[in-house]
């Protein structure tokens, strides 16, 4: 992932780490904070065209990417409450 230096005018590529999605297109990405995520998409799976249902996280300060299991989220409620 290219990165670009403000003031400098030049483009680095930081070494990435971590477990980096399967090619894709379709797909959903936000950026929260210092955080980026991408959901779903189209891609392959065993060789196959598959509809991809996967969120991985990419931390963006040390360019670590993680997949995410969807155990390990909480979903909050729109009004903010804890369960």
């Amino acid at each position: 992932m290219p990165a670009a230096e403000i003031g400098v005018a030049r483009w680095d590529a930081p070494k990435q780490g971590g477990e980096p999605p399967c090619p894709r297109s379709g797909h959903s990405f936000s950026v929260v904070g210092r955080r980026a995520f991408l959901f779903g998409g189209c891609g392959e799976m065993n060789g196959n065209a598959a509809a991809l249902n996967d969120l991985y996280q990419l931390e963006m300060s040390s360019c670590e990417g993680k997949r995410l299991k969807f155990q390990d989220l909480l979903c909050l409620p729109p009004d903010g409450t804890t369960p």
